[in-house]
């Protein structure tokens, strides 16, 4: 069934309102559509210029990187330390020691962090894989055998334990962990087999 007007005096101000709302709203989905593509043509050459300045100074921010977690790992050890050796002492406690052994934690994972996001934003997906299981991995060994140290000594005082954790966390950061990274090392940037 097709309308008509019948006597030609269906009024211009409809007719207009309506081609107006269709012209608005055709403007709005046209600039919409044309905003999108360019935020999304700028974010892609942003990203190009983020990845390339990463592969640029790769080298440098891996070993910023490394500095992070190697410092972050030797104020956690001494953090312990003072934990160990303040507990026993009334009005000092391990607070001081746990705070400084914390701080040092945040800084070796905020380092981990930026080695694995490097090695990724380089295109070394690889690298960022082997590099954050062995984060995994170790965090989660670390975490296991204190566990255990609690397990095995119940009753034990606190600067008892603390003092076990602290040898835990000597004996994986100076034994293992060293021998686990030149494992690591092997494998990173080595082609796959096929």
């Amino acid at each position: 069934m097709r309308f008509t007007d019948p006597d030609g005096m269906w009024p211009d101000w409809l007719d207009n309102a309506v081609n107006n709302v269709k012209s608005t709203y055709n403007s709005a989905v046209a600039k919409t559509k044309e905003a999108y593509h360019t935020t999304i043509a700028k974010a892609k050459e942003t990203g190009r210029a983020v990845q390339k300045w990463t592969k640029d100074n790769k080298k440098a921010l891996l070993e910023t990187a490394k500095g992070m977690q190697e410092v972050g790992d030797n104020t956690a050890k001494v953090g312990l330390g003072l934990a160990v050796v303040g507990a026993p002492i009334a009005g000092v406690g391990a607070t001081p020691g746990l705070v400084l052994a914390g701080a040092g934690g945040v800084e070796s994972t905020i380092g981990k962090i930026l080695e694995v996001s490097v090695e990724s934003i380089a295109g070394s997906s690889k690298n960022a894989k082997i590099e954050g299981g062995s984060a995994v991995a170790y965090k989660a060994l670390e975490a296991l055998g204190n566990r255990a140290i609690n397990d095995v000594m119940p009753g034990a005082t606190e600067a008892s334990i603390k003092g076990a954790q602290l040898i835990n966390s000597l004996f994986l950061d100076n034994v293992v962990k060293p021998q686990t990274d030149k494992v690591v090392e092997k494998y990173k940037d080595k082609p796959e087999k096929k």
